[in-house]
């Protein structure tokens, strides 16, 4: 039996070295790169939405005067893929897609592969009806954008949309990267991040929707309604002042919220497992009370704050 172990033992050693030794004759642990650039242009003039679908690769949209979209591509890759990556736009109807040839050959490589590529896309100021940003394992960045509907994803990377308008809904989805928003409106919000942090700084809308597993919020200047959840991480939220009601819930995460100017209509109403309440907030007339169920109002209570934890805290200044 011990003969036969080591048998294998000794296979397995064998495969793994050719496995190796193919890998570096290919060139699979090289570092050398090569340069990629490409671009497009194309008329605006009946474009009303933009779909872009990449897999690895940067996406940054910025706002330019002229009258045409410019698709740029730029960066290095490793020499080993065989294929050069190139830009793929094409115009459908009044929908601009973009996409790259030959990019998913990075999925199918064994050993070091360097990828730092990024699609810059230059869009003239108007409102389009649809933004749709998409990529795996890269960044996307926006500023100044507007469109009826405005739409972010990204698995791996992390996303930035500062000063941005969406007459509609404005989606931002990640997996495992960070999401910051700051000075941006909208009718609806939806931001969701698996493992990763929100960072909302100045946002207005009817509505706004957070949604985080294992991340923290830091949200500063929400203005109307908001709809706060995180599984393990904590939320924080810094007001001037009541503008609109606040549902938060947490698992094992704390939630503290503060109002740099005191309310002067609110509707309290606080339930933990096990953790506790603390109300550092003046005025407020008590209902109910106790470490772990606190309601009460100031005023006529025109605003609800909703606040929910298992194993949290919760904090009101």
């Amino acid at each position: 039996m011990k003969k036969f172990v080591y048998l294998l033992l000794v296979m397995f050693a064998i495969g793994v070295t050719g496995t190796l030794l193919s890998v570096s004759a290919a060139g699979g642990f090289s570092l050398d790169t090569y340069s990629v650039s490409d671009k497009e242009v194309i008329s605006a003039q009946d474009i009303q939405r933009i779909s872009v679908d990449l897999s690895s690769t940067d996406i940054t949209v910025i706002p330019t005067e002229d009258k045409e979209i410019t698709v740029e591509l730029e960066g290095k890759i490793s020499k080993k893929l065989k294929k050069k990556i190139e830009l793929v736009v094409k115009e459908s109807g009044k929908t601009l897609k973009v996409g790259l040839r030959n990019e998913n050959q990075i999925k199918f490589n064994i050993g070091v592969l360097i990828v730092d590529t990024k699609v810059n896309i230059f869009l003239p100021e108007k409102l389009y009806e649809s933004i749709d940003l998409t990529t795996s394992s890269g960044d996307i960045t926006i500023q100044d954008l507007e469109g009826k509907g405005l739409s972010l994803k990204a698995s791996s990377g992390d996303i930035v949309a500062e000063n941005s308008k969406a007459k509609e809904t404005f989606k931002i989805k990640t997996s495992s990267g960070e999401i910051t928003s700051k000075n941006n409106e909208a009718d609806r919000f939806e931001m969701s991040a698996s493992s990763g942090d929100l960072l909302v700084v100045d946002q207005k809308a009817i509505e706004t929707v957070l949604e985080t597993s294992s991340g923290e919020m830091k949200l500063e200047n929400i203005i109307g309604g908001l709809s706060a959840q995180a599984s393990s991480g904590d939320i924080f939220v810094v007001n001037e002042e009541v503008a609109g009601n606040i549902h938060a819930d947490t698992s094992s995460g704390d939630i503290k919220i503060e109002f740099v100017n005191k309310p002067t209509s609110l509707a309290l109403e606080f339930r933990g497992s096990s953790g506790e309440g603390n109300i550092g907030l003046e005025g407020l007339h008590y209902d109910e009370k106790n470490e772990h169920e606190i309601s009460g109002k100031i005023g006529s209570g025109k605003y609800q704050l909703i606040a929910n934890t298992n194993s949290g805290d919760f904090y009101l200044d």
